[in-house]
């Protein structure tokens, strides 16, 4: 019997962080798609290149739907800068949103990964 490949979902998997996510799942043998707004990292990489790089709008439950279907566990990368508006939009409220669908998808396994240099900026971060 042939065994089948777990899948992964990374969410905001061409950023800083998701890209070595991606790497090391791949890495793992793990058969890895990732959907961000942009889809693909800009610079080419072959270290990831087996992806499936996804296009899609995580904020769309539509899209969220359709890039759960047949995953086994989902890993969100998602993060931004910008204002506390901006921020709480896009680093909370858009990962509330995969979580969700993903508890509703039936995903068996979530995490969220997350890195940030605060020092330079903490004057300006409240909150």
């Amino acid at each position: 019997m042939e065994s089948k490949a777990r899948r992964l979902l990374v969410v905001g998997g061409n950023g800083f962080v998701g890209t070595r996510v991606v790497r090391h799942a791949l890495a793992h043998g793990l058969k890895v798609a990732s959907i961000s707004r942009s889809g693909a990292p800009l610079v080419a990489d072959a270290t990831i290149a087996d992806a499936d790089w996804k296009r899609g709008d995580v904020t769309d439950p539509a899209v969220l739907k359709q890039a759960l279907e047949g995953v086994d566990a989902v890993v969100s990368c998602l993060g931004a800068f910008g204002s506390q508006d901006f921020m709480r939009r896009i680093n909370g409220d858009a990962n509330v949103a995969v979580f969700g669908a993903a508890a509703v998808a039936e995903v068996s396994k979530a995490a969220f990964i997350s890195a940030a240099v605060f020092r330079p900026v903490a004057p300006l971060v409240r909150g």
